[in-house]
């Protein structure tokens, strides 16, 4: 006769109970060593315990991570990766993928956080702000360079 390992009474209990959840949207161009950095989640020392999960999803949707708090002390927040998500890389890159050469007056389009969003920039000096997707700011370039 075989005898089986069985998990016994008390040790299965419903999650939500058991280990607390939090969501966090980070802004657009948030890396995985960002949000992996003991310092970043300071502002949230309190309401953060050992043993929690975070789901973050930044803007863009470019980073979709599932983290476990490990410690939690006033001067640093460590966390480890549970489960991330991974977009895969086509080999072939479309037309739309394709990198569009430098503009010859030097003009770009860079993302400048929640508070700026999309931004027009030269030479590394803001010009314009406030665009809330790249194509108004490439139609502002468009005005404003013909």
């Amino acid at each position: 006769m075989i005898k089986q390992n069985r998990l016994y009474g008390g040790r299965v209990i419903e999650k939500e109970f058991q280990i607390p959840s939090f969501a966090a949207n980070v802004p657009q161009g948030t890396k995985l060593s960002d949000v992996l950095d003991p310092f970043y989640w300071l502002n949230y020392h309190e309401a953060l315990t050992p043993g929690c999960e975070v789901c973050v999803l930044s803007e863009d949707y470019e980073l979709d991570v599932v983290l476990r708090v490990l410690k939690v002390d006033r001067l640093r927040i460590d966390v480890r990766v549970m489960t991330i998500h991974h977009e895969p890389k086509s080999k072939n890159k479309s037309k739309d993928n394709a990198q569009k050469p430098p503009r010859p007056d030097g003009l770009s389009i860079k993302w400048g956080g929640s508070k700026y969003k999309f931004m027009v920039v030269k030479d590394g000096e803001r010009i314009e702000h406030g665009f809330s997707n790249k194509q108004d700011a490439e139609k502002y370039i468009d005005t404003a360079v013909a």
